[in-house]
């Protein structure tokens, strides 16, 4: 499979954690992407597509996130 990132620097991270299976392996991916846009967000200049991909990727981490990690009952 060969894609081209528009944003490599932060959806390469992205897309390891969306494409992971091992939900224990999900989950270390997720913080590492979550974290790499954070940095990233840091950095960024005011171009409203990546900001508007960035939020995009951010709600999709956060929502795997809580599936990944069910809470104890």
């Amino acid at each position: 499979m060969n894609i081209t990132l528009r944003y490599p620097i932060w959806q390469k991270f992205y897309l390891a954690a969306m494409l992971e299976m091992d939900s224990r392996k999900m989950t270390i991916k997720i913080a590492d992407a979550i974290s790499r846009i954070h940095r990233r967000m840091i950095h960024m200049s005011a171009q409203p597509e990546e900001r508007l991909a960035v939020g995009t990727a951010l709600n999709a981490l956060e929502f795997c996130e809580r599936c990944a990690c069910p809470v104890p009952a």
